[in-house]
């Protein structure tokens, strides 16, 4: 497996992802060697799992997967790339898995030395990152020459599926749909909640245009500026335009009823989500949005846009039109003024999440896998263990 990102380092959904399918994997009885890349500040300092391995390229601090898409650097893939091809020992491997377009060129690369079969899972496009702006024409090109030479293609939502479509001109017959997943037990205290009480309205991810939280800061400022509304909002995360909400919350004048905690995990995303009332995701274009489970795990109700890709598969949430903050403030204002229609949402959201599993994204993906190899295989005389002649008790090796 090959991506850019795996805790510690991370700082959103694919990183979550790598790991949680990574470790799901290896539950199944799958043997997984994850590769990523590594500056050597960090290579000193961090000590990760034995399945990952981490490929040394740089001196200085590396880009993380969202900021790479802002201050593009051709020479750090090109080296992850190099590198990974120098380190990677194809004994007894029956495929690579490379996620999304900053580790892609690496992943193609060594499938191609090796002769080995390619899966990629995508896990957003540049229409999404850009909010519906001018799209990168190099990152559109990488995901588009991942996503035609790939032997088979993941996406995380039927709405990316059709974003690469038509807006990417991505045309392949097969392209598997597997929605994430959710470690929802660990947000399970935060469900035993009283929705008679206050609590902030919440924004909790990357502040990026994608996302939408100019519009969560323009709801914000309709509501207490016009409306008298009484309570408070919070908008979590890190991203380029964290700076410019500040000052638009200083402009607006509502900055002392706005906090900005920063980027939050552990035990500071879960006071996040206990301190809340309302969980609010008002996507421009999100591919699928982990963050909303989290949110439904931990009992909130929900708000969120419809150009969401969790929305298709998620139903006790209240859905609204993306850059309306009107409507927005609308549906802020009345789930915030009726508790016992909060608690109804909060506590079918919660039950509903826990179909969302990691083992069922591991056990899809492994099908996926199956199909791969099988098709890379004519022959049958590759030697792959999942091409190995069944033993004598009747079962192959599905490796």
């Amino acid at each position: 497996m090959v991506a850019w990102e795996y805790p510690p380092l991370f700082v959103g959904g694919l990183g979550v992802h790598c790991k949680a399918l990574t470790e799901s994997l290896q539950r199944l009885g799958i043997e997984v060697r994850f590769y990523l890349p590594i500056s050597k500040s960090d290579y000193d300092r961090i000590t990760f799992p034995p399945h990952v391995y981490p490929v040394l390229i740089g001196s200085t601090d590396l880009p993380q997967a969202y900021s790479i898409q802002n201050t593009f650097s051709w020479e750090t893939i090109e080296a992850f790339t190099d590198g990974l091809t120098r380190v990677l020992d194809p004994t007894g491997v029956d495929l690579i898995h490379v996620h999304d377009w900053m580790a892609a060129p690496a992943g193609l690369a060594a499938a191609a030395a090796f002769r080995l079969p390619l899966v990629a899972t995508l896990h957003s496009t540049e229409y999404d990152r850009s909010g519906g702006g001018p799209m990168h024409p190099v990152i559109v090109d990488i995901k588009r020459e991942v996503a035609g030479r790939a032997d088979r293609l993941i996406v995380v939502s039927n709405y990316t599926r059709d974003v690469l479509k038509e807006r990417l001109s991505v045309h392949r017959s097969e392209i598997s749909v597997i929605h994430n997943g959710l470690d929802w037990e660990s947000f399970q205290t935060l469900r035993r909640r009283d929705y008679s009480g206050g609590g902030d309205v919440l924004f909790l991810g990357r502040v990026t245009a994608q996302k939408g939280p100019g519009t969560f800061l323009e709801s914000a400022r309709v509501l207490i500026r016009e409306r008298g509304f009484p309570h408070t909002f919070t908008l979590a995360g890190e991203g380029d335009q964290l700076a410019t909400l500040k000052r638009r919350a200083q402009h607006f004048g509502i900055a002392d009823r706005v906090r900005f905690p920063g980027r939050v995990d552990g035990d500071r995303l879960l006071e996040c989500y206990e301190k809340a009332a309302l969980f609010v995701l008002p996507a421009v274009s999100e591919p699928f949005g982990i963050t909303v489970l989290e949110a439904m795990a931990a009992g909130l109700p929900v708000i969120i846009s419809h150009t969401t890709g969790v929305g298709e598969v998620v139903r006790n949430v209240v859905r609204v039109e993306a850059n309306d903050p009107a409507q927005l403030a609308d549906a802020t204002e009345r789930l915030m003024n009726d508790a016992r229609l909060r608690a109804t949402l909060g506590r079918a959201a919660a039950g509903e999440v826990q179909e969302f599993t990691w083992e069922r994204v591991a056990r899809c993906t492994v099908d996926v896998y199956r199909s791969c190899v099988d098709r890379s295989c004519v022959d049958r005389s590759c030697g792959h263990r999942s091409c190995l002649p069944p033993t004598r008790h009747g079962e192959g090796d599905r490796g």
